[in-house]
């Protein structure tokens, strides 16, 4: 989460408004009523709720809080009192300046969530997003070939080098290397992956990738069919760990958790590959994949056969 330029403070009932919207738009299907006077049961008398949402099976206070100081330890105290005063088990504070590092840690004892209204259409608004995200990186370590060739006897030999190893095209009209084959077709394009994915639920480690009843030119020029070609290939996953900035959004923002809550699309500013390159790796061991509000997974692309293989 990010703070932009405050450049003034929002009228109190005003900003009440923008956060009984925003409720509307998130449970639509929900019972939602505004400035309502709750029976006191502690104190006696009465309390006002800015916005009370009831789900048919729990209420939830939404508490609008229009401040141009941080919110602190006390202002969580003092609405944790008031949830208990008028009976409401869930209260949600929405709050248009910071939370203090010990507020939130208060408001996670009390069962209370901390949270900011994002609205990008509304230059009052003070918030932005910028999600903690995960990048997973696929790639891969390791790449070499096998074949199975008892029905061309024994008396052929092929080159040890995926880079010089050419394979038939199906209607043999032309030949491609190997490696290409690898390259293009199989992991660029995201195959392997998805196939590891489906059928090994993406774990590292090695596999195979055979091509049966493949015909291959020979290290002498000739060609012949051999029972199996396959790629063996090793398979790792880099983590890498950043913020990415939401660009266009509507909903809710956790200060605690670090999630964000809407029912639109999200549009985010686009990442290149050199900035994701500076964003430092995480250690696997120690990953915690549950902290992080986006996590995507992309492909490290294998490169033309006269460079070397990426090892990451």
């Amino acid at each position: 989460m990010t703070k932009k330029k405050h450049k003034k403070s929002n009228d109190g009932k005003k900003y009440e408004k923008k956060v009984s919207a925003m409720v509307r738009k998130l449970y639509p299907n929900s019972e939602i009523k505004d400035d309502v006077k709750l029976p006191a049961t502690i104190t006696g008398g009465k309390r006002q709720v800015d916005t009370l949402l009831d789900t048919g099976t729990q209420q939830i206070d939404f508490d609008a809080k229009d401040h141009k100081r941080n919110i602190g330890i006390k202002d969580v105290a003092d609405y944790g009192f008031k949830l208990k005063d008028e009976g409401v088990p869930l209260g949600v504070m929405v709050s248009n300046s910071p939370y203090a590092e010990s507020a939130v840690a208060a408001a996670k004892f009390f069962g209370i969530r901390p949270t900011h209204l994002i609205d990008t259409t509304d230059k009052e608004n003070p918030f932005a997003i910028a999600s903690k995200t995960l990048i997973e990186v696929r790639y891969v370590k390791a790449l070499s070939f096998g074949i199975k060739h008892t029905s061309v006897g024994s008396g052929f030999n092929v080159y040890q080098d995926l880079g010089r190893q050419e394979l038939v095209s199906d209607d043999g009209s032309h030949t491609v290397i190997a490696y290409d084959v690898f390259k293009d077709v199989l992991w660029n394009s995201g195959y392997l992956v998805e196939r590891i994915e489906e059928f090994n639920n993406g774990a590292d480690g090695w596999y195979a990738y055979t091509l049966p009843k493949q015909e291959i030119v020979m290290a002498d020029g000739t060609r012949g069919v051999i029972d199996e070609f396959s790629f063996n290939y090793e398979v790792g996953t880099q983590y890498l760990d950043g913020k990415w900035n939401v660009k266009h959004a509507q909903g809710i923002f956790d200060a605690a958790k670090n999630t964000f809550q809407t029912n639109q699309n999200v549009e985010s500013e686009s990442l290149t590959i050199e900035e994701l390159q500076n964003w430092p790796k995480v250690d696997p061991a120690t990953l915690d994949k549950t902290k992080y509000g986006i996590r995507i997974s992309v492909i490290g692309e294998l490169p033309d056969y006269k460079m070397a293989p990426p090892m990451l």
